[in-house]
């Protein structure tokens, strides 16, 4: 193997990883206009099977941190990883590298938000 493959991989990496990036945040953009225009704030719609699309009006802002050297902090933290990188070791394995930007937590809430309703519906008369 060459620098120059290696290079090259890296560089088509870094390009498929810019294409889903842009495309997941075009998709946001569009689905935020298109629910905007559609739906009232609380309003619900049916989509496919489980998932349904209701408007919130959320105006805050989110941000995360913690004491650089807190004891507390540094166990719940452990303990949280400890908890989820079981189930978030497959989808990083599967889903490309996008930089410092971890999509597994969020595609894992999906796909755990669809199996949690197809469970439901079969356990529904």
């Amino acid at each position: 193997m060459t620098a120059g493959s290696s290079a090259t991989r890296t560089r088509a990496a870094w390009a498929r990883a810019t294409l889903v990036l842009a495309a997941v945040l075009a998709a946001d953009q569009v689905t935020k206009a298109l629910v905007r225009d559609a739906l009232a704030v609380g309003e619900r719609r049916d989509l496919l099977g489980p998932l349904d699309l209701v408007r919130v009006n959320n105006d805050g802002i989110a941000f995360g941190g913690r004491i650089p050297y807190s004891r507390w902090s540094r166990v719940i933290l452990d303990f949280l990883r400890d908890v989820s990188e079981p189930l978030l070791r497959p989808f990083r394995a599967i889903l490309p590298t996008l930089g410092p930007l971890d999509l597994s937590p969020i595609v894992a809430l999906i796909v755990l938000q669809l199996v949690g309703q197809i469970i439901v519906g079969l356990i529904r008369p």
